[in-house]
């Protein structure tokens, strides 16, 4: 009988580490099954300061690149790909910090020797990136997370 309730608490034990594991699992940056073939929800950065206009420099079925420009000057280049496409940034040379987006993990790329400042991130459906030579990292976050 001892043995019995042994194995009942076991498999108990078993079934609520799954249940944690699948709960975990579903609450992070993971890829959908399957993820998408193309972009079909096209999201662009909200928070703009007033008269941004924007450049679409490609629009394909799997990367929408966007430069944004304020009084004829660039400001920043926003792009959003599917999941699956590679990151687009080189880290040889840049100090790489971790960063939220939306609840969702990114990274934050500063290049030690250029004023170049990236934000990458996924929201688990598509890949997400900011570049900008303007923006610090407090407003660059803050443009990711109006991203909608």
């Amino acid at each position: 009988m001892k043995r019995i309730g042994k194995i009942v608490f076991v498999l108990c034990v078993m079934i609520l580490l799954s249940c944690i594991s699948f709960f975990v699992s579903c609450h992070q940056n993971e890829v959908p099954n399957p993820p998408p073939t193309q972009i079909e929800v096209i999201r662009k950065p909200t928070a703009l300061p007033q008269g941004v206009y924007e450049d679409i420099v490609r629009d394909s079925k799997v990367n929408l690149t966007i430069d944004y420009y304020l009084n004829q000057e660039y400001i920043f280049s926003y792009s959003q790909k599917l999941i699956t496409v590679q990151r687009g940034y080189d880290d040889t040379e840049a100090q790489i910090t971790d960063v939220q987006v939306n609840e969702q993990r990114g990274v934050l790329i500063e290049y030690r020797d250029e004023p170049l400042v990236i934000i990458e991130w996924t929201d688990g459906e598509y890949r997400y990136q900011i570049m900008t030579e303007v923006y610090g990292k407090d407003q660059l976050i803050a443009l990711a997370e109006s991203v909608k």
